[in-house]
C-alpha cells in the first residue's frame, strides 16, 4: 500500500497535469490581470519542464487519456477522504 505522503505527492502531480490541459485548452479569460497570466504561463513552463512531452501532448489531444487523468485524480481523492459524488472531486 502507498503511504499518505506517496498519495498527496501523486495527487498534486495529477492536479498539475489536469490544471495545465484546461489551462492550454481554455486559455486566459479576457480581462485577467497580468500578475495572474504571467504566474499561470510561470506555472504551465514548470509543468512543462517536469513532465514527458510526448505525455503533455498525448493530454491535450486524447479524450481516452484525459478521462484517464480524471479517473486517477478521483480516486486519489477517493483515498485522501472525499467522496466520489462529493462536488469539487475534480475541481482545480
Amino acid at each position: 500500500m502507498r503511504n499518505k505522503a506517496e498519495v498527496e505527492k501523486a495527487q498534486q502531480a495529477s492536479f498539475d497535469l489536469l490544471w495545465y490541459v484546461r489551462h492550454k485548452k481554455r486559455g486566459v479569460p479576457e480581462g485577467t490581470p497580468q500578475d495572474i497570466i504571467d504566474a499561470a504561463e510561470e506555472a504551465a513552463k514548470r509543468i512543462e519542464q517536469n513532465a514527458d512531452p510526448e505525455y503533455l501532448r498525448m493530454l491535450l489531444t486524447d479524450r481516452v487519456g484525459y478521462g484517464m487523468l480524471l479517473g486517477r485524480i478521483s480516486t486519489l481523492r477517493w483515498l485522501g477522504g472525499m467522496e466520489w459524488d462529493e462536488s469539487g472531486i475534480l475541481d482545480t
